[in-house]
């Protein structure tokens, strides 16, 4: 917890900025891979272009439930064990993604991947505001996510490369798992 309120100067002198920085970071690289790609990659297995739609639209709707349903699971295990269950989920997700050939598949892999990313976004601002302050809160947090807003440029970007040079998705998913579970 907070010993006072820290400018983002201070803050940003810290080994808890980083660590939070580079979580965000690990994490997003991991999670927008099968964001951007997953329905190109259900399509090169044959689901139609609806129903590998679908697969999204089940990841946005999971992912408000797990946003409401986390507050009330960080009220009770904390912030911090919350992030990490939900960033645990996440990487297996990854994983089960991989071995994902069918729609019966992807559809387990969509509403557990949704609510573990709905789990892991309000824990991150909170955890910044307990180590910080909330006076700076809003730029301190900025910073912060400036880690995620890298994440999130380079690993779908990387994972594309990935596909052209080996024409498959499996590496650019282990990547994903193997860089959410640095985030843990």
């Amino acid at each position: 917890d907070t010993q006072g309120d820290f400018t983002p100067k201070e803050a940003f002198k810290t080994g808890t900025f980083w660590m939070i920085f580079f979580a965000q970071m690990f994490w997003t690289f991991g999670l927008f891979i099968p964001m951007i790609h997953v329905v190109a990659y259900a399509t090169d297995l044959g689901i139609s272009p609806m129903a590998a739609a679908a697969i999204i639209s089940i990841i946005g709707a999971s992912s408000l439930i797990g946003k409401i349903v986390s507050g009330g699971i960080s009220d009770k295990i904390g912030q911090k064990n919350t992030l990490l269950v939900s960033l645990a989920i996440q990487a297996f997700t990854m994983f089960w993604l991989m071995g994902s050939r069918n729609l019966y598949m992807f559809y387990p892999f969509a509403f557990l991947f949704g609510f573990s990313y709905g789990g892991v976004v309000p824990q991150f601002p909170v955890m910044t505001g307990k180590f910080f302050g909330l006076k700076y809160l809003g730029v301190i947090f900025g910073l912060i996510n400036s880690g995620a807003l890298l994440g999130n440029a380079t690993g779908p970007a990387i994972a594309g490369y990935i596909f052209d040079v080996s024409q498959s998705y499996k590496t650019a998913f282990l990547l994903a798992g193997i860089s959410v579970i640095i985030s843990i």
